[in-house]
């Protein structure tokens, strides 16, 4: 019924091929893609271009679309309107509702998907844990291990 779609609009336009570099964190997306890197800045903006996170512009130019911004920013501040806004924030209160005061807060600069494995690290650090005590070394064990 709508003929916009929000991830195939424009975050950032007609900017050159080492700036969609420098804005796009392109080793996290081949990473989680389990892609090998390719060798040259040519075939990295087309593997990006043919998964709809870049578009082609004129005169050797490229359009960051939304989708490929807040998955793959390497900072969400660098794009301009209301992208910056939609960033994770993780607020950690002290009781049980949001009247209680907020003892852990972390508001993110990276796109949901390059900056996931950072965030779960983040709140796996503030989870409870046993300390054991042997007889020269000291171990820490989390109550809640992380799935493999």
């Amino acid at each position: 019924m709508r003929p916009y779609t929000w991830e195939h609009g424009i975050a950032s336009s007609y900017v050159t091929a080492d700036t969609v570099l420098q804005y796009i964190d392109y080793t996290a997306y081949f990473s989680l893609t389990k892609q090998p890197l390719p060798d040259n800045r040519r075939h990295i903006l087309e593997k990006l271009e043919s998964d709809r996170l870049i578009q082609r512009d004129v005169g050797e130019r490229w359009n960051i679309l939304n989708l490929g911004a807040i998955l793959f920013a390497v900072d969400m501040s660098d794009f301009e309107g209301s992208l910056e806004r939609k960033a994770v924030r993780f607020v950690k209160y002290n009781g049980t509702d949001r009247t209680a005061n907020v003892s852990h807060r972390r508001d993110g600069k990276k796109g949901y998907a390059s900056g996931f494995e950072g965030l779960l690290a983040y709140i796996n650090g503030l989870l409870p844990q046993n300390e054991l005590i042997g007889q020269a070394l000291r171990e820490t064990h989390p109550l809640f291990p992380q799935l493999p």
